[in-house]
């Protein structure tokens, strides 16, 4: 087998020192630093557009997508009643960790090679206890929820419908964020819509708790902000700094002490600078995701698209090896340019939950998926050459 560094010759990348392109995440440009300094109320700007979008303007703004989470939980446990949360098994490690912040229980259901809450798995778990079901739309695109809201609604448990990772996706029952209870948007690095921090929740069906009025937004530090965000988005600097291990760049440590309260006035300006053209940034990444997929002719991953009548943004292009040989394969070739793991294990396999978990039924679905899923970068310059990835 060839080397690494022969392989990533070949790609026409550099195979020593630290170039690493990074797996998500897009630079702001400069129509959109000049926009945070133009937009005299970020709060009605990021309200406007995402209530639009979302047909609801009952949203409330949190430090992160975890305390947002956090904050919507405790609002559901005190309308049912209940100290349960239903989390499919193969997600981010942030959502049973605000379950936990929140002081409920866990119960996991299994997933199926999408990443979708198994319908057949989800009719054997016991809901009698249960506050939410949590639909997480995970790989860009907008999970059906059909099915979920039915069951949620005969057993009387409500629904959370998380776009932190597909916020402007949608699918033939609706748009993600917008189709439950409440809805949960994140606007973290390489989501969707980012403003590099923060947070938000829909109060689709639900009365919103009493909220802070929105910090003041201090515009240079958020250019300050943004500027260092472009600079570490280089190969060189996101390598240099992803090898520095107590930054944990890449990692998803499960965490239940995260910051509470209400978002930053430098995020909330920064992802109103980008929520104009949230969308429109959502599509170029999906044509750049389609035509990565398409040229996949070697049949290295088994590309995760659009379900029928759906249409996602893609933060990244999901992709199934073979099984767990060939993705530590196909990474030890293609890391360097941005190839990587989305979350490392089933949420059954984290040690710090287990005291926290509902049940001990085993997810095979969740550990599957694992095993095999691959992220390759759909951001400008970060993979639109699918041979560079050995695809085509």
């Amino acid at each position: 087998m060839a080397t690494d560094q022969a392989l990533a010759r070949s790609a026409g990348t550099p195979a020593h020192g630290w170039y690493r392109v990074p797996p998500a995440g897009e630079r702001y440009s400069l129509d959109r630093l000049r926009a945070l300094l133009r937009t005299n109320d970020p709060d009605a700007v990021l309200r406007q557009e995402l209530g639009s979008w979302l047909e609801c303007d009952r949203l409330s703004w949190h430090r992160s997508g975890r305390e947002a989470l956090r904050v919507a939980f405790l609002a559901l446990a005190a309308k049912t009643g209940r100290r349960e949360v239903v989390v499919p098994a193969y997600t981010c490690f942030s959502v049973p960790a605000a379950a936990v912040a929140a002081g409920l229980r866990v119960r996991l259901v299994d997933v199926d090679s999408r990443g979708w809450i198994d319908p057949a798995a989800l009719a054997r778990v016991d809901l009698s206890n249960a506050a939410a079901i949590v639909i997480c739309n995970l790989f860009g695109f907008a999970e059906p929820a059909i099915a979920t809201r039915e069951m949620a609604r005969a057993a009387g448990c409500g629904v959370v419908d998380d776009a932190a990772q597909a916020y402007g996706a949608t699918a033939r029952d609706g748009r993600a964020g917008g189709r439950g209870d409440v809805g949960i948007l994140s606007f973290g690095r390489g989501k969707p819509l980012s403003g590099l921090g923060g947070g938000a929740v829909v109060w689709s069906q639900l009365d919103p708790p009493e909220t802070h009025p929105a910090p003041p937004v201090r515009r240079s530090f958020g250019i300050l902000q943004a500027l260092g965000y472009n600079a570490a988005l280089s190969p060189w600097i996101f390598g240099g700094l992803a090898s520095i291990p107590w930054l944990e760049i890449g990692q998803t440590p499960y965490d239940t002490e995260f910051p509470r309260g209400a978002i930053r006035g430098d995020h909330l300006g920064l992802a109103a600078s980008r929520a104009r053209d949230a969308r429109e940034r959502g599509t170029r990444r999906r044509e750049r995701a389609l035509d990565l997929a398409n040229r996949a002719g070697n049949g290295a991953l088994e590309m995760l698209l659009d379900p029928s009548g759906g249409q996602g943004v893609f933060p990244r292009l999901f992709g199934l090896a073979e099984d767990r040989d060939a993705a530590a394969d196909f990474l030890a070739r293609w890391g360097k340019l941005g190839a990587s793991r989305l979350y490392p294990s089933s949420l059954e396999d984290v040690g710090d939950l287990q005291s926290q978990l509902a049940h001990a039924d085993a997810c095979p679905g969740a550990r599957t998926l694992a095993d095999r899923v691959i992220s390759l970068p759909t951001h400008p310059g970060g993979g639109e050459d699918s041979r560079r990835f050995g695809l085509g």
